[in-house]
Parts: C-alpha cells; structure tokens; sequence
C-alpha cells in the first residue's frame, strides 16, 4: 500500500488527541512508571493507517525484583476488544488503545497506550494494489492514479451531494491507461454510487470495452434494477450483459476518430431531476432510471442524497492490474489523501415539541420520561448516546440518578440536569445538558366537560364533549372512547356515528407528560331516526360553467331508520336556478341563471318510508362564458379584489389590494399544470407573485409557487418558502424571459422555464407530499407586497392562450393515474391504469380508451368485458396471452370539436428468454502457430425464431478482440485464444459459449 503520511505531529496536534501512557491496578494497588516496580518502556507510534498491519510490542511488569510477562489486549475504536499476539489488523479508523495487564499475588495491573489510525480517503481492498495522487498524468492532467488487481475494489471516503448533480459536469470521469499501448489490459469498468445513509440503496454504472470498434458501450441501474442502456441505432435495450449503449472512448490508450489520449475518458453524467444518465465524449443517453420504458421498479432518487464512490474492474485479459487516473468524483476534492475526524458528533434531542428551556416539571417519586437523543458524525454515522441524571446540580449534595428503561424517578426537589454524550471513533465527544425542576408535590390531574350531547339519532353524528385539562404537569393529551355494550365504536376527528339505537358510554381520559391520569364519563341516549342520512362527502366544483352538462351521480344516503340496517338509498340531484327547483333523475345538470357568477343551488334528496332526506345545499357561482365558438376566458378568472381585462397579449389582472386573489374557474389537469405571465413594469408596485396549487378533493395536498422581485433583469423562484433560485424573469419588464412553471406530476418536479427543475417534496403545511391524487388542480394567484397599482398579464394557462381571442382552441389533455410499465412477459395479467381527462375551458368533455391485441382486434379484461370506449375512470384487468404489442388508446373531445387521440400506450409482450447454444463435437484445445482456425461446429436454438446464426469473436493472446473469417482465420502468434460464439433472438436476448485454443 502506497501511503504519503507527512507532518503527523503536527496533524495530530491539530486534532487535539491526547496520546499518553497509564497505569492502573484493579484492586488496592498502583503502579508507578518510575522506580523499582513497574512496566517496561513500549514503543507505540502515535499515528497508523486503517488497514495497516501494526507491530505489537512485548512487555513486561517488575514488581518485587521479579519480571512478569504481560499480556496485549487491543480495545478498537467501535468499543469491542481482543488479545493480540505480535502482529494485529486495523481494521478500523479512529482512537485505539492497546492495554497490557499482568497478575501478580491476585492483583492485576494495566498500562495503556492510545494511538490514532487515520481513514485513508483513497482505500484500497488489496495491500499489493496502488493509488496515489498524480500531479503530471496524462496530458499534464491532474487526479488520483489507481492500480487495481482483479476482484480489488477502491472505496473513496468521501462524500458528495448525488442530487445537485447536472449535465453541467460529469459525476465520474478517468482516463484508462493500458500497460501497453494499443491493448487494453481489462474491458470492465465499475462505479458504483453508495448511499452514505443506506449502504443497501447505490447507483451503478458499468462501462464495458469493446476492442472490435474501439468504443466502450454503457450501462446503469440502481439497486433493485438490472443495469441497463438503450443502443439507439439497433434500437435495443442491453439489460445485464456485457454491451450497453455505445459511446466513443477506449481501454487501450489509442486514438479514436481524432480523439486524443486524453479523450479517451469513461465519462458519466447524471442529470438528478430527470434521473437520465449519459456517457462518454458524446454526452450520449444511456438510460432514464425514472422510465416504465426500461424498468418496473422507477428510481425517484435517495432519501438521503450523500454517496461515496466504490469501484472495481472486471474481465482482465492477463496478469497486468487495471489502471486510470480519476479525474473527477462528483464533487469529492482528490487532491486530500488522508481523512482525519475532528468534529465532534452532533446530537440531536427529540422534545417532541417543548421547549428545551421550559420543560415539564417532575414530582418526587413520579416516573419522568427522558427525551430521546440520536447523535451522527459525518465519518463515524450513528454514534451511541449515553444519558445521565443528576440532582441537585451545583450544589455539595449533587449525585447521579439511576436510570431505568428510559424513565428516572426524583428522590428529591430540586434542579435536575440531564447529560447526553456521544462520542465517535476518533474520540471526538460532545455533550448535550437539559435541566428539569422537580417539585415536592402538585395536585392531581383533573379536567372539566362542556358541550356534551347527551341525545341523538341513529346515522347522525355525534360531537364528543370538550375537555379543559388541569393541574397537569406538561402537554396534557385528552383522548376519548366510546363503547355500545361491550363494543368499542370507532371515533374519527372528535365526533363518532351511532347506527343503532340504544345508550353509547363516552369516556375521556387526559393524561399529563408524567403519566398520570384522570378519566370522566357520560352517557348518550340515541334513538332510531325516521329518515336517511348522508354520510359520505359530497365533491362538487367550486364554480360551474353556464351551458356546459354536468353529471353528478353516485350519491347515496344510509338508511338507519329501525329496519333500515345502513342500506344504501340513490340519491336524486335537485337543483334551484333562473329555471326554478328541478330534479335530475338521470343526474345531468347544465346551470342557466341571469348574470355572470349567480349562484345555483345544488344538493341530493333521498326518500326512505314516504320521508325525504336532504344533504347539506351548496351555492355555487356560474360563469357565464359563452360556447367554444365564442368564448370571454376573461369569465373565468374570478376575485373580488381585482380587475380583469382581456387584451390580444393576455389577462390584465390589476389590483391596489395586499394578498389580493384571483381563481380560475376550471379545474386544472395536475400533470402538465402550467403558466406563463409577466409584470407591468409600469404597474409592478408588489413584491411578490404566489401562484397555489391545490388538489380538488384533498385539500391538505397544496403547493405555493413564489415569484418574488429582485434586480432588473432577475427575480427569485422558490416553493413553499424554500430556498430562492435566481431566474432570468424581471418585475421591470428587462428579463430573458416570461414568468414560467410547468408541474410534472410523475416526478413531483416543477420547471422554471429556464430548463431548471425543482423536487417538491412537501405540502404548504409541511407534510410529505406526493402529488397530487385526484390529478386536478385548483388555480389560484396571489399580489403580495402590494405598495401601489399592481399588475401581471397571464398569456397563458395549461397551454391554453388566456387573450381577447374567443375560440377554445387547444385539445384536451389526459394524464395516466399510474406510471406502466412497457415489457411483460406472456400471460402476465395486468390492471390497466386508470387516467384524468382535462380542458382548459370545457369542464365536461367526452372521454374514453380502448384497447387493441396483437392483431388490432379489441380486447376483453378478464371477466370477458370488451374494452372499447371504457370510462377513465373504470379499472379492468386483461391477461396478455399472445406475443406482440397491445395497445391502450385514450380518447378525450370538447365542446369544440377538439380531440386528443394520440395519447396512449402499449405493452409489449416480449420474448426474455434467452437462445441457447449447442457444441455439435469437441473442439480442438492446441494448435500451431500457422495452423487454420477450425471453429467448432455448433447450432443456436431460440424457443421462438428457432435456430439462430452464430457469429464468432476470437480473443487473441494479445487481448485484441477480433471478428472470426473477416479479420483472423490463422493462428499468429503463441498463447491462449478464447472463442466467443454468439447469437442473438429478434427479441434482443443473447447467448455466448465460450472455449480456449492453446497455441505453441
């Protein structure tokens, strides 16, 4: 092992770690260092390498003229120990101490030696490999130069951020060099990107050499996918075999199409938002990681993004060890060889929500409940955390508490202090002080009931009583239970549903942070109710277009009368508008009323026993916009604190308002959700532009997408608070472009416009967000830092031209509810993902899809149901029973006309097993140099296309690889020749059978 460890003195100095030697004796007795009795002098160096094979020194222990021999006990940096003999592996980085005891007359005595082994940063799996840093490599370059032996692996300790990366730079680049020029001395090359979180979740690149056309051909994955990459110009996917997609670069240091030595990179280029990989020179695509094109399981990215570097080489072509210059690793700095820990670790104590300088009181004799604590530290990761309690902090009674299965219990009123240490390996602590007050006594924990309903009926939900906590000692937490005779019935937000008739028990029990509790109880009379009940919630737009049908059905109500027993009862639409009080048997509903945004009236009556139920009634305002042949968009955006004209350049939204809003009328179709506007210069008098993003049935599902002004040619973008990035957009009229978003609800992405693209990964209101289920959105925007006249122009909305123009002239658009896959195998049985039809301007468009067989005939799902015009929304389930693509066709028209026909997709059902290759007779294993090649005679059977041509490569003693019959025919020279023959399938799956030719 190469090591350049220099000035370790003054390292170690720096590090501040404090090597010394002790002397201890279990028992009564100490040994001093000095004088007749004590151990021997031992040599130990202050600093080691990881990995290093350490030297351990004999000594001995003098006690009453006599020499005892001791004995080495090792304790590593992870806190586990052994007995060493004369030589010991460190296998760990960090602080060490080596330990000698001796037993002498009963009494055991012990010196101890600390030393450090530092991480090299560049660790190698072999001692007989090589790296080093390089300051004058290939072309004067710059990098760490790597020697590494077959089944070897280089780990680089360090890490970057995997998620910052773009195609701005590549995340890997190297430079081969071949122990002999002309010939590469390995054709695999390994990199793998390692989760520092989760050694489990990694991205791997392979890079496999092909001497034949002097390219190397690509393949990545991550770790549930089998590496893969997509050869454009055979139009075929490499899945786990030794090509890939093919980019110029080479093993064997040569030229290549004019590319020089140094050209000659395996370079690799990660674009994190889209998760596309690319190669080479040649930028050129190898695989999207994110793509049912290519894969079933799709790559979203880590959920911590920090990665090391692992690589390896494979297929050697002799005894010479692979070697390259790195160039680049992501953004790891290669110059710094040696990694020394000296930040402590930081912890972390979860408070669940108190404040750390007010925390609960404690009671004397009352369990307390510690507080969680988790430390890292960047190189060690998880540390241990060890808790201590002491009372009576700062004064001469202060003692240690004992602790047990995480509580303490306080002996005594005072201050209390809790310690949280943690150290890492490199003996690095940090330390974490709380301090609790504990009182003598407090009164019990009691609470007061207000608003309790004590009747109710059947189906009817019942509000449980407020509870008023006191004399608790913290966050008091109340919680509630209700049972029907020895049934529990369920209780969901406060309130819970009786459906049948009798007395319900409604118990409430607060408890405080010390566990003490206390319980009230009362009691609800509920009698049968003589008509239906709604239950379910009823989803219903926030506004209606005058003229355009609607269909709301599926409604129902729940009969819990006395005989009713919870049946479902259809409910019949009603609605009340310039046409009077109507019901709609068949649930279609088209709004008419005077003036723009009057309101209709719309609910659900059921009818159970000749008594009518009626749901709760929603006014809901109608825009009166016209038809698809004349059209005012200008209708559809709705406020009450601002202005809209229409102009031939967009929307003029104009308001003197702070917080001023303004609704578009029409839900959104989430996927593809857009908009582009722009600032009146004259009227920019606001800081900022929020623009919301809601989801039309859960609205905890929102995003907040800011605008806010900078300089006079940029603003910022960010979401949700965020951190602000500086796009080329302007308040002053002086940008490169217009106010831009586009949302990609596969990806959970938003792109600026400027080819940026930004992950959400959270809600307004800060919980996890995973898009937007329904897959229609609400639109709203928002002025914020409103001074004066304020006003943007919106040209557009989800591609729809928002101007003075009065045609509806943009399709349509659908959006899949769930990513598919695109290869299966045959018989597969596969659920059809639904999907969301939307118009900008129609809210009740004609949708449908179909679906085709191999042969174009239409296909029925499972249950014998032909799949031609189905509903969006319905799921079937079809089993793909012949070889070949099936295709699923969506279908969306408006009330213009307008059809999207071309959105879809297919499943192909592809051949995945391979051919397999037969040897018809023994083949030769010597020859002559001069002697013809004789190929041995074979035949390639595939299960479908039936026998296969077989090509054959020869791998010459020279690792040249070479086409049999157009380039070698002869043996040239001695050594070993390896006979590739090969055979692929039209479906891509390929097969390889291999035999050696000594040559004398």
């Amino acid at each position: 092992m190469n090591k350049k460890l220099i000035l370790i003195v003054s390292l170690m100095t720096a590090l501040a770690i404090s090597l010394a030697v002790s002397f201890t004796v279990m028992g009564l007795t100490k040994a001093s260092a000095e004088g007749e009795e004590g151990f021997s002098s031992v040599n130990v160096e202050e600093v080691y390498e990881k990995g290093e094979l350490m030297s351990v020194p004999e000594a001995t222990f003098k006690k009453s003229g006599r020499w005892y021999q001791a004995e080495p006990v090792l304790h590593f940096p992870d806190g586990s120990a052994k007995k060493v003999g004369d030589n010991v592996l460190l296998t760990q980085f960090g602080k060490y101490y080596l330990e000698y005891t001796a037993t002498v007359g009963g009494k055991t005595y012990s010196m101890k030696k600390d030393f450090y082994a530092y991480l090299p940063k560049f660790e190698l799996s072999s001692p007989d490999d090589e790296v080093y840093y390089e300051t004058d490599g290939v072309d004067g370059s710059q990098g760490e130069m790597v020697t590494l032996s077959s089944e070897q692996t280089l780990t680089i300790n360090d890490y970057f951020d995997l998620s910052k990366a773009t195609l701005a730079k590549p995340i890997f680049e190297c430079v081969v060099i071949p122990s002999s020029m002309g010939t590469a001395d390995f054709n695999t090359l390994q990199v793998d990107f390692i989760c520092k979180s989760d050694e489990t979740k990694y991205l791997r690149i392979i890079a496999n050499y092909s001497a034949e056309n002097n390219c190397t051909y690509t393949l990545a994955g991550v770790q549930n996918q089998t590496p893969s990459g997509y050869e454009s110009y055979w139009n075929k996917l490499h899945i786990g075999d030794n090509w890939g997609a093919p980019y110029y670069g080479t093993f064997a240091g040569r030229t290549n199409s004019g590319y020089n030595q140094v050209s000659s990179d395996v370079k690799i280029w990660l674009d994190y938002s889209t998760k596309k990989v690319y190669a080479n020179v040649a930028k050129g695509f190898v695989i999207d990681l994110d793509d049912s094109q290519y894969f079933g399981n799709l790559w979203t990215g880590f959920e911590d993004n920090e990665v090391f570097l692992r690589i390896s080489a494979s297929r050697y072509k002799g005894t010479a060890p692979a070697k390259f210059l790195i160039l680049r690793a992501g953004s790891i700095d290669l110059a710094e060889q040696n990694v020394f820990d000296t930040a402590a670790p930081e912890i972390t104590v979860d408070y669940g929500g108190l404040d750390k300088d007010d925390l609960p009181s404690g009671i004397v004799g009352q369990r307390y409940k510690l507080f969680d604590a988790t430390a890292d530290d960047y190189l060690s990761g998880k540390c241990q955390v060890k808790t201590r309690v002491f009372a009576r902090v700062n004064t001469t009674s202060e003692h240690e508490v004992d602790i047990e299965n995480g509580y303490f219990i306080p002996n005594s009123a005072g201050k209390y202090a809790v310690t949280y240490t943690a150290e890492d390996k490199s003996g690095n602590a940090a330390t974490e002080t709380v301090y609790i007050n504990v009182e003598a006594s407090h009164a019990a924990p009691d609470m007061t009931l207000t608003g309790a309903t004590t009747t109710a009926l059947t189906g009817e939900e019942v509000k449980i009583a407020d509870a008023e906590p006191k004399n608790c000692v913290g966050n008091a937490k109340i919680e509630s239970r209700v049972t029907y005779g020895e049934n529990e019935v369920e209780v969901k937000n406060g309130k819970f549903r009786p459906l049948k008739a009798g007395d319900y028990t409604v118990y409430l029990t607060v408890t405080d942070y010390l566990g003490r509790t206390a319980e009230k109880s009362y009691v609800v009379s509920v009698s049968a109710n003589s008509r239906a009940v709604f239950i379910d919630d009823i989803y219903l737009p926030r506004y209606l277009i005058a003229g355009s049908t609607y269909t709301f059905d599926g409604v129902y109500a729940y009969d819990y009368t006395a005989a009713g027993n919870g049946n479902k009862v259809k409910a019949t639409l009603v609605t009340e508008d310039k046409n009077g009080t109507k019901e709609h048997a068949d649930g279609k509903y088209a709004p008419a009323v005077n003036d723009h945004l009057d309101t209709a009236k719309v609910y659900f009556r059921a009818t159970v026993n000749g008594k009518i139920a009626t749901s709760e009634k929603f006014d809901i305002p109608v825009c009166v916009v016209g038809d698809g042949k004349n059209i005012d968009i200008s209708k559809y955006f709705i406020s009450n604190s601002a202005t809209i004209e229409k102009t031939s350049t967009g929307m003029r939204v104009t308001t003197l308002n702070e917080k001023a809003q303004v609704e578009f009328a029409n839900y959104l179709l989430a996927n593809g959700a857009s908009i582009e506007f722009d600032v009146d210069a004259e009227n920019n008098n606001f800081g900022k532009v929020n623009v919301y993003l809601t989801d039309v049935i859960d609205e905890s599902r929102s995003i907040k997408i800011t605008y806010e002004k900078s300089s006079e040619t940029k603003s910022y973008f960010y979401v949700n608070g965020g951190t602000k990035y500086e796009i080329p957009a302007s308040f002053y009229g002086q940008g490169q472009n217009s106010f831009v978003y586009k949302y990609d609800n596969d990806r959970l992405t938003l792109n600026d416009g400027s080819n940026v693209t930004f992950n959400v990964t959270k809600n307004l209101d800060g919980s996890d967000f995973t898009g937007f289920t329904s897959g229609k959105v609400r639109f709203t925007l928002e002025f914020e830092g409103v001074r004066g006249k304020s006003t943007v122009i919106i040209s557009k909305l989800s591609g729809q031209n928002t101007t003075s123009v009065k045609a509806d002239l943009i399709k349509p658009r659908i959006s899949l509810d769930e990513l598919m896959a695109f290869r299966y195998q045959l018989n597969d049985v596969v659920e059809l993902s639904t999907a969301v039809a939307m118009d900008v301007l129609d809210p009740n468009i004609e949708n449908y899809y179909t679906v085709t067989g191999v042969g174009g005939e239409i296909v029925k799902d499972v249950n014998g149901i032909e799949l031609s015009h189905v509903a969006l929304n319905e799921k079937h389930t079809v089993k793909l029973d012949k070889y070949g693509t099936y295709r699923v066709l969506f279908t969306a028209i408006d009330w213009n006309g307008k059809k999207e026909i071309d959105f879809g997709y297919i499943m192909e059902v592809v051949d995945l097993t391979p051919p397999a290759i037969a040897l018809l007779e023994t083949p030769e294993t010597t020859a002559r140099v001069g002697d013809k090649m004789k190929v041995v005679r074979a035949v390639a059977i595939d299960e479908l296309d039936g026998e296969l041509d077989i090509t054959v490569y020869v791998l010459l003693p020279n690792g040249t690889f070479a086409k049999y019959g157009t380039v070698v025919t002869e043996y040239t020279m001695t050594g070993k020749y390896t006979f590739w023959l090969y055979a692929s399938d039209t479906s891509g799956n390929t097969v390889t059978e291999t035999y050696e030719v000594t040559v004398g």
